[in-house]
This record gives structure tokens, sequence and C-alpha cells, in this order.
């Protein structure tokens, strides 16, 4: 015997008690002089029909009710999981990023841009600091303090745009173009000047020295080696400080 035939029967012997029990409650019948009549055959024919079609309606009428909603619940077993199985659900989490791993955000990123920034102005002012020390430890002697720091207010305007005109300073006399040639590649080194920015900054600040000099001839002898007064002085790697601070 089938599921579907068991189910059947099930719902029919079902279906049946629940009517009599409705029809003996409501008084429409009594149930147990209804069966006795039909045992001892003492009912009309009449009497059966009368009280057992609306029995039998009722029947069928539950048994149908019944198959939709036997029906509906199979249909939403399909298509909602159950209690059992969402219970037994894994839910799979993404793997943790450590903090270096995770992708940055945009105000995370403009949070590093601006402390880059700060870093890198932070480092310029300590070179200008360094090159001013160096200054007037050097010159002292051979200019006046006006003048040093009209020189340190030329590389000062270097620092935006060298198309600034720079104020013109002046020595004793004691100093040749090979000492102030190698005083320009020791600023211009530590601020990463090229070669002829250099030789045009040494000659627009000391133009009554190098008045006889042009720019391609002070660019290619700005570390000649002679009897000089200022060293080329060469930065230690990944630093500025000066190692020459005595004449």
């Amino acid at each position: 015997m089938t599921n579907k035939i068991k189910e059947n029967i099930i719902i029919f012997w079902g279906g049946l008690a629940i009517c009599l029990y409705i029809a003996n409650s409501f008084e429409w019948i009594d149930i147990n002089q209804w069966l006795q009549q039909t045992i001892n055959y003492k009912c009309t024919f009449e009497e059966v029909t009368r009280k057992f079609i609306p029995i039998l309606l009722t029947i069928l009428a539950l048994i149908g009710i019944a198959k939709i909603i036997i029906v509906s619940f199979q249909l939403g077993q399909l298509s909602i999981p159950s209690a059992r199985h969402c219970g037994k659900q894994e839910v799979k989490l993404l793997p943790s990023l450590s903090l270096d791993e995770q992708p940055y955000t945009g105000s995370h990123t403009e949070h590093i841009r601006d402390r880059h920034l700060q870093e890198q102005i932070a480092l310029r002012q300590q070179i200008l600091n360094s090159i001013h020390d160096y200054l007037f430890h050097i010159l002292p002697p051979y200019m006046k303090d006006e003048d040093i720091e009209s020189l340190f207010h030329n590389v000062n305007l270097w620092q935006y745009s060298q198309e600034t005109p720079l104020s013109p300073t002046m020595t004793n006399g004691k100093l040749s173009t090979l000492d102030l040639r190698h005083l320009a590649w020791n600023v211009g080194e530590r601020l990463k000047w090229a070669g002829e920015k250099r030789a045009l900054f040494i000659k627009q600040s000391f133009p009554n020295e190098f008045r006889d000099s042009d720019i391609s001839s002070i660019r290619r002898n700005l570390r000649q080696q002679g009897d000089c007064i200022i060293k080329i002085d060469v930065p230690d790697k990944h630093d500025y400080q000066f190692h020459q601070f005595e004449v």
C-alpha cells in the first residue's frame, strides 16, 4: 500500500470521526441511537438518507479542507528551511586583516599624505637651519653679518622660485671664486639643487666676484680642487649635516 493511499484512508476516517463528533455535539443525531438503529435495521430509508447525507457532505468538505491544508504545508516546507536546518547552518566569516593589510579608506589615505607632507616640511626646515648655522660659522671672517643674512635669504627665496631675483652680497676679498663655488656646491647638495642652479645661485649672489665668469664655466668647476679655504663637504648618506665648521 502506497503512502498516498494510507494518507487518504487516514484523512477519510479522521474526517468521519470529526463529523460524527460535531453532529452529536449539536444534537443533530444521537450517535448511539443512530448506530443501534443502523445495526438493527429499524430506521427507514428516508430517515437514514436524511441523517446520513449531511454527514457525508460534511465529511467530503472536511476532506477537501484537510487536503488544502496538507498541500499548503508541504509547499511551505519546500520554500522555508526548517528550524533544524537553520540551527545547523554555518556562518562563514571573512578572514580578518591586520592593520597593515587593511585597504585604505579615503580619509586614512589623506591622513598619511598630510603626515608625509608635514614630515617633509619639518625636514626642509631642519636643513635650512643647518645651512644657516653653517653660513654663520664659516663666513663671518670674510663677510659682514648683513651680507651673510642676505645670502641665507637668497637660499630661502630659491626654495620657491628660481625666477626670484637674488640680493647681491660681497666678501672682503679674502675668499676666491673657488671658495665660493665650493660654498655653492655644499649648500646646493643639501637642497638637492642641480649643478646649473648652484652656478646661477652663486653668480647672482656674488655678482662682483663672478663678473668675468659664465654659468657653464661655474657649473663645470663647482668641485674643482685647489688651494682654498672652504672645502667640499660631502654629507653622509641620508643626512644633511655639515662636517666643516671651521676654516
